[in-house]
């Protein structure tokens, strides 16, 4: 815990991604204060200096690891380099916000998150979907009405996503791969956050071959009482989000471009069923005061890894178990596609604990 208002922040790369969608938001946290930036590039970190003239400008990730006057890092550098410069920060006290993706395998996530446990530090992953305002909605509804979602439907299309040359070299990552972790991950960890534990995958692809990738699968829950049907799509010429939910108790949620969500609950106005002479609904979407910037639930990770760090409370996405049990998914998911079959996830791996 940092027992301080604010949290002494230290960044580690300061290129495009940062800076176009997690510094509004870095920002905009008022328990957040960046107080050094390290970044390789001479260009990037020049523009640095002018941006924040009063932040201190380093060139090597460890000149901000090892200083006192930081509490906690932010990394978003290349993603080879992501868990060992997570890990070599906890090492030296420092709480972590690392953005994804963090390996191809849940074993460097697993083995990072022993790491912050046995340092008693705070480590988060930047997997933003699960905490943006329309889960949030959807979660407090169902809570409201001691139900669950037992079926869900969802349907994704993300745009080409090119694989960086840098990503390549230092990861040795094929466009297929990218696809799944970088932007496959995404709707994967929150189709997962909302049925639970799941406990097996059956999987389709349609692969091109030019990063244009189509995902059918079927995920069950561990408890075989909630299941999904999930379409992924990349190289499509639209950025799209849908999902519809059927709850346990009977009514239905519809989400659109995460920022907006319709529940149809029972029984309706005229108490007939199912909504055969009227359906009545509820909508809910952000205001035009929404704080946040760039996507849905990048504000809201960024307040919660400010609240974590400053109250030591355990925060829905600081413990890494989550991500890892995403990466369990996608491993299954891949394998199905590959063997053609069923494959069932793994059980999660108790962690080990300090001492």
């Amino acid at each position: 815990m940092v027992d301080k208002p604010v949290v002494r922040l230290g960044v580690v790369g300061f290129g495009r991604h940062f800076r176009r969608y997690l510094l509004p938001n870095v920002i905009a946290e008022p328990r957040l204060s960046i107080r050094k930036i390290a970044e390789l590039d001479p260009g990037l970190r020049a523009e640095a200096g002018c941006r924040f003239p009063g932040v201190r400008l380093v060139e090597r990730a460890e000149q901000v690891f090892g200083d006192p006057e930081v509490d906690a890092v932010l990394i978003s550098t290349t993603p080879a380099t992501h868990v060992p410069l997570a890990e070599a920060a906890v090492r030296s006290g420092k709480h972590v916000f690392v953005e994804k993706p963090l390996g191809t395998s849940a074993a460097p996530v697993r083995r990072l998150a022993e790491v912050g446990a046995e340092h008693g530090c705070a480590v988060m992953s930047g997997l933003m979907w699960r905490r943006a305002p329309v889960t949030q909605v959807v979660r407090e509804w169902l809570a409201g009405r001691g139900a669950h979602t037992r079926l869900l439907n969802m349907t994704v299309t993300l745009p080409f996503i090119d694989l960086k040359p840098s990503w390549r070299g230092d990861w040795g990552l094929s466009l297929r791969e990218n696809a799944y972790y970088d932007g496959f991950i995404h709707p994967i960890d929150w189709a997962s956050s909302m049925l639970g534990p799941i406990g097996e995958a059956h999987a389709r692809e349609l692969d091109t071959g030019d990063g244009r990738l189509a995902v059918h699968l079927w995920i069950e829950g561990a408890a075989r009482d909630r299941a999904g049907a999930v379409t992924l799509v990349t190289g499509s010429d639209a950025y799209d989000v849908t999902a519809l939910g059927h709850a346990s108790d009977g009514s239905l949620w519809q989400m659109d471009t995460m920022q907006r969500v319709t529940v149809t609950a029972q029984p309706t106005w005229t108490g007939t069923p199912g909504g055969i002479r009227d359906r009545t609904t509820r909508c809910w979407e952000p205001g035009q005061l929404y704080r946040g910037w760039g996507r849905y639930g990048y504000a809201e990770e960024f307040a919660a890894f400010a609240e974590s760090v400053t109250s030591d409370a355990p925060t829905e996405g600081t413990d890494l178990d989550d991500v890892a049990r995403t990466y369990d998914v996608i491993e299954a998911v891949m394998r199905s596609v590959a063997e053609r079959t069923t494959v069932q996830v793994p059980e999660p791996v108790p962690r080990r604990l300090p001492g």
